[in-house]
């Protein structure tokens, strides 16, 4: 029992090939629990290859997650994690400089805001602007007045 015997054939490659494999599959009958393993991993791999943009998207936060958990966990003490909290906010600290350098360049008017016309400047302008126009002679009633003149 256990023990195979040959039958007297001529050995060929296929032959040989097709008695490995019949061993090794005497070897690996799998059980019934490894057959739902092995149907529900087949099915994940599966949606993973159609639903791939939400695969890398898992495998991206999952990877994230573990970034933090073991830069966490590598911190002895809280002065650790308050100097990499330092050198996070180093580059918003810069980005900072950066804007309030450009924004003491600009006009200002003493205060160091930017100028810009009020809303009273505008409408003063818009105002000036109309009563300039109506004190001018219009053109299309003088021609009107002609016109009327001559018939």
């Amino acid at each position: 029992e256990g023990l195979r015997i040959k039958e007297l054939k001529p050995e060929t490659a296929i032959t040989i090939l097709s008695e490995e494999a019949e061993a090794i599959l005497e070897d690996l009958r799998p059980s019934p629990l490894q057959l739902l393993g092995i149907g529900v991993g087949a099915a994940a791999a599966l949606y993973a290859l159609v639903e791939w943009e939400k695969t890398l998207q898992l495998i991206g936060v999952i990877g994230v997650g573990q970034t933090i958990y073991r830069r966490v966990a590598s911190y002895e003490n809280s002065e650790d994690l308050w100097k990499d909290v330092g050198l996070l906010l180093s580059p918003v600290r810069v980005g900072a400089q950066a804007v309030s350098l450009v924004a003491a360049k600009g006009d200002t008017n003493g205060n160091g805001l930017p100028v810009s016309p009020s809303s009273s400047d505008v409408q003063n302008r818009v105002l000036q602007a109309a009563a300039k126009h109506e004190s001018q002679p219009s053109d299309e009633g003088s021609q009107q007045d002609t016109l009327l003149n001559t018939t």
